[in-house]
C-alpha cells in the first residue's frame, strides 16, 4: 500500500509503499524531478506496520 505522507516545506513531497514485509520504502519527491528513495529496514513484520501506521495517523 502506498500512502502520501505529506508535504514538507513548499519543495518536497513525502511518500511510504509498504508492502507487507519487514521494510518500507520512503520517496521523497523534489522539484526538477529529483527522487531519493531510501529503504527503512524493521526486525519484525509488526515493528513495520506498526511505523507505517503511525506515519500515517501523525504524518
Amino acid at each position: 500500500m502506498t500512502k502520501h505522507i505529506h508535504q514538507r516545506e513548499e519543495y518536497c513531497q513525502e511518500y511510504l509503499e509498504y508492502h507487507g514485509n519487514t521494510s518500507i520504502l520512503r520517496i521523497r519527491k523534489y522539484p526538477r524531478n529529483v527522487t531519493l528513495r531510501k529503504w527503512l529496514l524493521f526486525d519484525t513484520v509488526e515493528d513495520a506496520l506498526d511505523y507505517f501506521n503511525s506515519e500515517i495517523e501523525y504524518g
